[in-house]
């Protein structure tokens, strides 16, 4: 019997590749813009985070294949750290918070479970 869809294909691994490369090109272009000044709390706001790491960290997952799921969530979570530290440190009027990249961390360890689930591997091993 034939899969549907084989998460371990060559074809699969490349577009998620793509995907993750466009997802962290675009995360860098909305996360170093710069912006008016906000409150310093908006639930909006780290859902944005969450989301857009939750997008970057599943197919960087699924690029990455088997046994690497926790290689995904390091990379996306670095990924958000280094956004952070560059909104902090370059002038573009934005400075950095710990609150964006807890968010950033947790839509990474979410979108990275969610490709374990969607791809059936139950551990990263598997």
């Amino acid at each position: 019997m034939t899969k549907f869809l084989d998460f371990d294909s060559m074809p699969l691994r490349v577009l998620a590749f793509a995907t993750t490369i466009i997802f962290a090109a675009l995360i860098a272009y909305l996360s170093l813009q710069p912006t008016d000044s906000l409150a310093p709390f908006q639930i909006w706001d780290k859902i944005q985070h969450f989301t857009a790491y939750m997008a970057l960290s599943a197919p960087l997952a699924v690029c990455l294949g088997r046994g690497r799921l926790v290689w995904a969530i390091i990379i996306a979570s670095a990924y958000g750290v280094l956004m952070e530290f560059a909104q902090g440190y370059l002038p573009i009027g934005r400075t950095a918070s710990g609150l964006d990249a807890l968010a950033n961390t947790l839509g990474a360890l979410a979108g990275s479970w969610i490709a374990m689930i969607v791809t059936g591997r139950r551990r990263s091993g598997a």
